[in-house]
């Protein structure tokens, strides 16, 4: 008899669609559900670590971002 033992925890799981949010899932996983096990995270050697919050440190921030595109243009960024 085969039988798949994580078929209905497949079955019942909900897709995820953003990948960051696929990841902070995945870390929470890791830590038994605890948001404070994943902020004090102790494997920095993991690939995920870096985005373990659900957010990617190594995208400039929205007002970095709307600063360069101004420069570009030759306009005085707007923040409003």
């Amino acid at each position: 008899m085969n039988h798949d033992y994580y078929a209905e925890e497949r079955k019942n799981r909900k897709p995820i669609e953003a990948p960051l949010k696929a990841i902070r899932a995945n870390c929470l996983e890791c830590m038994g559900g605890s948001v404070d096990g994943v902020r004090e995270c102790t494997a920095p050697t993991c690939w995920l670590y870096p985005y373990r919050m659900g957010t990617n440190p190594f995208r400039a921030s929205k007002s970095e971002r709307q600063m360069e595109a101004a420069h570009r243009l030759g306009r005085r960024p707007n923040f409003g």
